[in-house]
């Protein structure tokens, strides 16, 4: 045991007495029932604002720099992927935890790692100690993600508060069935002729896809091949190994190859003209069809590689990790919003039903006294890990429906079981509370904004989930006092068991009837007879059939200068009453173009 005189060195130098005695301090103050749980807390806390205590954009300048000096990018990738790469759920451990900088034993004595324990691990130590507080993991990460940026690869954001290993004994004991096995042993004709089958059981325990698996096999477009233990024989993989492109399927897909010895070691493929070399879990790419089909995809279309390769490379650097979050200076808003146009992670709080199919989801912001702050007609989009097709994440955009002034948590009102399905929505439904949701706010989903200026009446045509973004614009326009204008909703539903929000509409349209007049629309055929009981009543019109020519020209405002319609629903609410969504400008011939509105009076949400 250290002696009591070492102990209160050690929580001098780390500034732990204090920060255990204010957390002691508070646990007493407020009774906490739990108070070693509460204390933990805390110190989370404390370590999360610690990983991130240093300047963002002169580290992030210093790493640039020695990249530029030292030509290192490269090796930069292949030590994150290496530190990384380590992580199995199915042998347990592993992950990013920088313990191959101990060269002793473990992960630094691995043989495929011995260049970068040289190498890349030295470079980055001058900067790991004029920046005490980053992790070496978390350095080894964002040196890697800035080296692929500065190359000319996709942005990726860095996320922080990975712990390091304290010694070697933190490594996993072997690379085996962790790090793939480049080489084929002895002089095989075939190198790769087992590779694809090694590929998948390396990396489907990593929780990768195919299409992840090629996706992350073009971070050899950068660098050289470095045969373990110094062998001889290796080389680049591609013409530019300091360009970040597409090139590495390009040339996998073009040259022409043959064996190579490489020393001792094993065998690798060199192009024909000696200058370019490519391992056997490189041409499993081609030789498997299902891999194959990738490969082309990212040799022909770089805009698609660098997206795929930008969300596995993401992925691979936190695996085995928890509670990391970007440095705060890194993000960038789009508007007031407090969610980054990067994705943040936020927990799910609440969940309660609201109609038959559709359910209110509560979520947390990164403080408790802050407000959502999103501006009307301004969306945010959700993540969905590997729902989407070929095991891609799927997203989907959603309108906040909660009061703005809510402070610490805002909500989203999702529908289950629509058509086409959504596989967000699906995913939503299942997670459990406290669950972690990725959110951002995409700079592109700002369109008309209030104050709306020169418009004095607002016609809103919504149908279904559509009524999100109008509901938005109305908490804007009947609660601040200095607006008078008039607003007519005209919402169209299926059934009257399909009207969302309808006690809230019923309070605003009871307390504001000269400013909100809202007709419901039901019905699933344009000449739907009403429901049985269906009737206008002091707060709502009742309609029944589908939103046409008639009932505008019956409730909403007449076409002028002064008049704005907002429209938001399903395709064929746009398609009727103004064109295609992704159609800025009103179409001719549609219902609207026929009532004489013009495009300036039209907003498409």
């Amino acid at each position: 045991m250290p002696s009591f005189d070492a102990v209160g060195e050690y929580l001098e130098i780390n500034q732990l007495e204090a920060v255990l005695s204010d957390a002691v301090a508070i646990c007493v103050e407020e009774e906490r029932p739990q108070p070693l749980a509460a204390i933990a807390d805390m110190l989370y806390e404390r370590a999360a604002a610690l990983a991130v205590a240093w300047d963002y954009g002169q580290l992030t300048a210093d790493v640039r720099g020695l990249i530029e000096r030292e030509k290192c990018g490269p090796v930069f990738v292949q030590l994150a992927f290496a530190d990384a790469a380590t992580y199995s759920a199915a042998l347990g451990g592993g992950g990013p935890n920088a313990a191959l900088r101990f060269a002793d034993r473990g992960e630094g004595a691995f043989p495929c790692n011995a260049f970068l324990a040289k190498r890349a691990v030295p470079l980055l130590e001058p900067i790991k100690a004029q920046y005490p507080n980053i992790s070496r993991a978390d350095l080894w990460a964002h040196a890697a993600n800035v080296a692929i940026e500065a190359l000319g690869g996709p942005s990726i954001l860095s996320r922080f508060g990975r712990r390091d290993a304290a010694t070697s004994a933190d490594s996993v004991p072997s690379a085996a069935g962790r790090l793939p096995d480049d080489l084929a042993s002895g002089a095989e004709a075939s190198p790769s002729e087992h590779m694809a089958d090694h590929l998948r059981v390396i990396f489907h325990r990593k929780g990768f896809t195919d299409r992840e698996i090629v996706a992350l096999c073009g971070r050899h477009t950068l660098g050289e091949y470095e045969p373990p233990n110094g062998a001889p024989g290796g080389g680049p993989w591609t013409e530019h190994p300091n360009r970040f492109d597409n090139s590495y399927y390009v040339e996998l897909l073009s040259k022409k190859y043959e064996p190579s010895a490489c020393g001792s070691a094993g065998v690798l493929l060199r192009s024909s003209d000696g200058s370019t070399i490519m391992l056997p879990t490189d041409h499993a790419l081609l030789r498997d069809p299902k891999l194959r089909v990738y490969a082309e995809k990212y040799a022909s279309d770089s805009k698609s590689f660098f997206a795929d390769f930008a969300a596995a490379w993401e992925k691979l650097l936190e695996l085995g990790c928890t509670r990391l979050a970007p440095h705060p200076a890194s993000l960038t808003y789009a508007s007031s919003c407090v969610v980054p146009c990067e994705w943040l992670e936020l927990p799910l709080r609440t969940r309660r039903d609201h109609t038959h199919d559709t359910a209110v989801y509560g979520f947390g912001l990164p403080e408790p006294t802050q407000t959502l702050r999103l501006p009307a007609c301004a969306c945010l989009l959700v993540r969905a890990p590997a729902r989407g097709k070929e095991g891609r994440d799927a997203m989907r955009a959603y309108f906040p429906t909660s009061d703005p002034g809510l402070q610490g948590t805002f909500e989203l009102m999702v529908r289950r079981g629509s058509e086409p399905p959504d596989e967000v929505a699906a995913w939503l439904h299942e997670l459990p509370i406290g669950s972690k949701v990725a959110f951002r706010h995409p700079a592109l989903c700002l369109k008309e904004q209030y104050p709306f200026e020169g418009k004095e009446r607002f016609n809103m045509l919504a149908g279904g989930m559509g009524l999100a973004p109008m509901y938005q614009i109305l908490w804007k326009m009947l609660f601040i006092p200095a607006d008078e204008r008039k607003a007519v909703l005209i919402y169209h539903s299926r059934t009257t068991a399909d009207i969302l929000l309808r006690r809230e509409l019923d309070e605003w349209a009871r307390a504001l009837p000269h400013r909100l007049t809202v007709v419901h629309v039901v019905g699933d055929a344009p000449d739907a007879a009403p429901p049985e009981g269906w009737k206008t009543t002091d707060t709502y019109v009742a309609e029944s059939g589908e939103v046409d020519k008639a009932k505008l020209s019956k409730y909403a405002f007449a076409p002028s200068k002064e008049t704005l319609c907002f429209i938001c629903g399903p395709p064929a609410l746009y398609t009727a009453l103004c064109g295609p969504r992704e159609e800025r400008a009103l179409r001719q011939g549609t219902v609207l173009d026929q009532l004489g509105y013009t495009s300036s009076m039209i907003a498409k949400l």
